[in-house]
Parts: structure tokens; C-alpha cells; sequence
């Protein structure tokens, strides 16, 4: 996790690369955060891997149909909220509290719409 400011605090900055992303957040004030780290096999345990398209479907046509999304993530948490935009690689979702935050496709493993019922 990557804590950010607008502030500038110092000299002492870490280098994340692109691929480690799976989630950028706009957070409010002093939240509880909570830390996981998921190991790299537990990821490929879906048979069908929904491809970019397919996520990029669901999302523009969810974002038209101004219904929510439910984006169930490769690490097991479950993000619903509205769809704030979508492009090839990423889709924005505001949730209930009001953040803001970029979910990665490659650290998605399935995405509906939020009414979509099993």
C-alpha cells in the first residue's frame, strides 16, 4: 500500500511498478487500513479467465444503464459501487462513502452489475 499526500514530506520515496497495482483509492482523512499480502499462485485459480473485453463490456454497459457494479477481485474482496468511467485496462468506481478509486483488470476475476443475483 502506497500512502500519498498532497504535501511533499521529504526525500524518502519507493518505486511500485504498474503490474503490483491492483487497486488505487481516493481516502478520506484518518481511516483504518488493514494490509494483506496474497501469494502469486492463489491468483490463476479461475478455470475461464474473463479477458479485458469482457470486463470492459460490462463496466461501459453498466456505466450507460447507470447501474452499480459488483468487481470481485482475485485476492477475494468484494467491491460494489458506481461505475465513474472505463477504459481498456481500468474502470473507476465511486463507492457508498463516497471514494473514488481505479480498480486494475488484472487483479479482477469476475465483475456484474450490483443486481445481479446468483
Amino acid at each position: 500500500m502506497i500512502l500519498a499526500s498532497d504535501k511533499p514530506k521529504g526525500n524518502k520515496r519507493i518505486e511500485v511498478k504498474l503490474e503490483s497495482l491492483a487497486i488505487l483509492e481516493e481516502l478520506s482523512g484518518n481511516d483504518a487500513f488493514n494490509l494483506s499480502l496474497v501469494p502469486a499462485n492463489e491468483f490463476n485459480l479461475q478455470q475461464y479467465t474473463p479477458s479485458r473485453r469482457d470486463y470492459f463490456s460490462i463496466c461501459n454497459k453498466c456505466y450507460k444503464q447507470g447501474v452499480g457494479i459488483k468487481i470481485y477481485m482475485k485476492y477475494g474482496q468484494v467491491l460494489t459501487g458506481k461505475t465513474t468511467g472505463v477504459n481498456a485496462c481500468q474502470v473507476g468506481v465511486r463507492t457508498s462513502n463516497g471514494n473514488h478509486m481505479q480498480v486494475m483488470f488484472d487483479w479482477v476475476s469476475r465483475i456484474t452489475s450490483s443486481d445481479y443475483a446468483e
